[in-house]
């Protein structure tokens, strides 16, 4: 059990890292962006990219959970070399009909969205963008389904850095604007494909299995919801903000959300780092696997606590040394969205039971009637309370997807919740969280120093409480000398 533990942390480890690394190159064109752009404008870019990840969504089908849960199923590597090629040649050409079927509507959406057609050509790039960001995300797959995590890292990060540096270069020098930063995209895609393709050619023979494509998308179709449902967990906001209040405001939002992204990042190495080793479990001793689901999720709770707690203690002085004053009542905002990030990363748990069972489609039934719930939150909500309205909407539809996934999946394979922990540590982050607001006006530098004593107590007390203990922490820490003399070894 404690070699699951250690195995999964090494895997999170690895993709955080990556993943971190790509967020500061994110961090380093958030001042850049905020200056160049107004909030009305940086409203826009946040705005479109919430509209191809929607479309990601779609094309997308069975998500990350996937191709993983048929790899280990697959009796050996010949079977597997028939299932990979299927799988990526199907999303080749699903992702073409995508976006072949969405590239007419361009200039109507266009002005649907912005009042001006010629606008057409900034979502034309980005949706373009979509199938090639898909088909690198599913090689990434087979990387992490091979225990590969080191090398699926190192891709993850060269192609964030092209991302970023090719935006910069389109946005500024050459003046494009939105138009650049989504035209870096998808160069970057594009020159990254080929690379990950290499990557994974052990597992590129030259066959196609009908069979095989008929089980995945018997799997993956009813997941599409639930994808779905994601999508307006997590970006659904930023389109109605710019319809019921304003671009300004959906560009405050974007900024606050652009800070708690730390914590979506987190969550991607948790789904990259457990995927495999949760289905790798559940194959060999499901008893066993139900006691690690529930041990993950008490450690869930408390790193992603962590991260809720700082981000949301530092987050006024991060935003206003990053960006000018017109962004800087975003802030406001990162206390509920930190929260709802802590609970969306439960549902990796929760979910667990319906997927190691291939019932998904209790999932999408679950995540259907969230995402509708998470709509009418922000239609009460966001007329009456603009950019926090769609804070507080989103963290409540979080809270009740992850809920709703708990039920429904232990009635299909019972997780060994450590109850009493889980319950204390939701406990302490959400009083430490709004706790954050509540401090004293002060000067700057005694209300640092605050701050720092607030996270302080809160991680003295996941020891005290015994949600964590320090075994767990020589654990992390053994993982990390391992990382740091690795490097000075290949440095």
């Amino acid at each position: 059990m404690t070699g699951s533990i250690r195995s999964i942390f090494k895997d999170f480890l690895l993709y955080g890292g990556s993943d971190f690394a790509a967020r500061l190159l994110g961090f380093v064109t958030l001042p850049i962006y905020t200056r160049v752009f107004s909030a009305g404008e940086y409203g826009m870019m946040s705005f479109m990219f919430s509209v191809t990840l929607l479309l990601a969504s779609i094309v997308t089908i069975g998500g990350d959970q996937l191709y993983v849960r048929f790899y280990f199923e697959a009796a050996d590597d010949r079977e597997r070399a028939t299932i990979t090629p299927t799988w990526i040649l199907f999303i080749a050409a699903w992702g073409a009909a995508v976006t072949t079927l969405v590239l007419p509507w361009s200039e109507s959406f266009a002005m649907w969205s912005f009042g001006r057609a010629d606008y057409d050509t900034l979502i034309m790039i980005a949706v373009l963008g979509v199938p090639l960001s898909v088909l690198n995300r599913v090689c990434g797959h087979v990387l992490r389904a091979r225990f590969r995590p080191g090398l699926g890292a190192v891709l993850n990060l060269a192609t964030a850095v092209l991302s970023v540096v090719l935006g910069l270069v389109g946005a500024v020098p050459l003046g494009l604007g939105l138009v650049g930063i989504f035209g870096g995209v998808l160069v970057a895609e594009l020159l990254m494909l080929p690379l990950r393709l290499w990557s994974i050619r052990s597992l590129l023979a030259l066959s196609f299995s009908f069979t095989f494509l008929r089980r995945a998308l018997a799997f993956g179709f009813p997941l599409v919801p639930t994808l779905l449902a994601i999508w307006v967990f997590t970006m659904s906001d930023r389109v109605m903000l710019s319809q019921l209040a304003s671009f300004e405001d959906v560009g405050r939002y974007g900024v606050a959300a652009a800070l708690v992204s730390i914590i979506s990042l987190a969550n991607l190495a948790l789904t990259q780092a457990l995927g495999p080793h949760a289905m790798s479990a559940y194959e060999s001793t499901p008893a066993q696997a139900a006691v690690l689901y529930g041990r993950v999720l008490t450690y869930v709770l408390a790193g992603f606590g962590i991260l809720c707690v700082v981000v949301t203690a530092f987050g006024a002085e991060i935003i206003m040394i990053l960006t000018t004053a017109e962004f800087h009542a975003g802030a406001q905002a990162v206390g509920p969205l930190a929260l709802g990030l802590v609970a969306y990363a439960t549902t990796q748990i929760t979910s667990l039971g319906a997927i190691v069972v291939k019932k998904t489609r209790y999932l999408a039934l679950c995540s259907f009637l969230a995402a509708m719930a998470n709509v009418a939150f922000n239609f009460f909500l966001i007329p009456r309370f603009g950019m926090m309205g769609a804070a507080w909407a989103t963290m409540a539809a979080y809270v009740l997807l992850t809920l709703s996934y708990m039920i429904v999946s232990q009635r299909l394979f019972a997780i060994a919740y450590e109850t009493q922990r889980a319950l204390t540590a939701i406990g302490l982050v959400v009083v430490f969280t709004l706790a954050v607001p509540q401090l004293p006006t002060l000067e700057p530098v005694p209300l640092i120093f605050s701050k720092i004593g607030l996270v302080g107590v809160f991680f003295v007390l996941l020891f005290v409480l015994r949600i964590l203990d320090w075994r767990t922490l020589s654990v992390l820490w053994g993982l990390l000398e391992v990382h740091r003399h690795r490097g000075k070894r290949d440095g």
